[in-house]
């Protein structure tokens, strides 16, 4: 067996987007024997149960930072690749996760290594979701940005939920008063990536959360993304229509959605 260490020393997005690598191309790395450790951060510890479902015990293993192998590679979306940065972020993650594949000797091999992921499995778990999750016109990514993506005051993105809630079936990922959210049911950023294969639209701050939307089933099922920060950053997709809002100005989503 061949071992690969990695790690990432800062945010839950992060980790996501790279253990799904890992885990949709699970059965390429069973087949060539090989075996990641990866070490998560402090900040991470806290998420745990979430980057667990990413896991393939036969091919991953997590292991806390401090226990760091000499020869581990930081998988950070903050190291540009080239003259390619994080804001040109789905091209990126193409060249990212191709440089993860040199890596691991796997060049001639067809590992998946699309920004969007295919994840199959993700109609089992649409599935098996509560009725109060399926058919939803709207998810709602309003979870709290915990590295300065989104800094206003949660009152804006609450007004805002409010007011879609009224003419769309929507789900939030953070509860506002008595609309449906995907806390009722504890469920998980996975299963938000499952709900998403099915919905219309995404309006979505820019945290943890959205990572799990990134899949081939919600590129081809939305119609529409909106993406919202307040860093005044400019990140670009490719492969789906989107409007970034990066000053957190939400105008725009209210006339969208009241013509």
């Amino acid at each position: 067996m061949t071992i690969h260490y990695f790690h990432n020393t800062n945010h839950l997005g992060d980790s996501i987007m790279n253990l799904r690598f890992f885990y949709n191309n699970k059965e390429l790395l069973r087949q060539c024997n090989i075996k990641i450790i990866y070490y998560y951060s402090v900040y991470t510890s806290k998420f745990l149960n979430e980057l667990y479902v990413y896991v393939d015990p036969m091919t991953v293993e997590l292991l806390p930072i401090s226990n760091k192998h000499p020869e581990s590679i930081e998988l950070w979306m903050g190291n540009s690749i080239g003259k390619v940065n994080r804001f040109t972020f789905s091209a990126y993650y193409d060249l990212f996760y191709k440089a993860i594949q040199k890596h691991l000797l796997l060049d001639s091999m067809p590992l998946d290594c699309n920004f969007w992921q295919a994840e199959p499995h993700l109609e089992g778990i649409y599935n098996r979701l509560p009725p109060c999750y399926k058919d939803i016109d709207i998810v709602i990514v309003n979870s709290e940005a915990f590295s300065g993506q989104y800094l206003r005051h949660p009152d804006e993105m609450n007004q805002l939920c409010e007011f879609l809630s009224k003419r769309y079936r929507i789900v939030t990922t953070q509860k506002v008063g008595n609309l449906p959210c995907t806390t009722d049911h504890d469920l998980q950023l996975k299963d938000v990536g499952a709900l998403t294969t099915h919905a219309k639209y995404v309006v979505a701050v820019m945290t943890g959360p959205i990572c799990a939307m990134y899949t081939k089933q919600s590129q081809a099922s939305v119609k529409k993304w909106f993406i919202i920060t307040t860093d005044e950053n400019v990140y670009t997709h490719t492969g789906i229509i989107y409007e970034l809002i990066n000053n957190g100005d939400l105008t725009s989503i209210y006339k969208f959605f009241n013509s």
